[in-house]
């Protein structure tokens, strides 16, 4: 996957409203088809509003 690629896409997703967890997740999801991993972690650290930082991770653990 092509850095220039990954940017834009991550990108895309400035636009919509989505929870953060959702988004997390949504990136995970397009990562693992498009890689066939064996393995696969996204943290998604996200700035502080309202006094509150939040950081999300979701895992993908392939089968074998």
């Amino acid at each position: 996957m092509e850095s220039k690629s990954l940017k834009l896409y991550l990108w895309s997703y400035r636009s919509q409203g989505v929870f953060h967890e959702h988004g997390v997740n949504a990136i995970l999801d397009d990562l693992v088809a498009a890689l066939t991993p064996r393995w696969c972690k996204v943290t998604g650290e996200f700035a502080v509003r309202g006094g509150i930082a939040i950081t999300v991770e979701a895992e993908y653990k392939g089968e074998g």
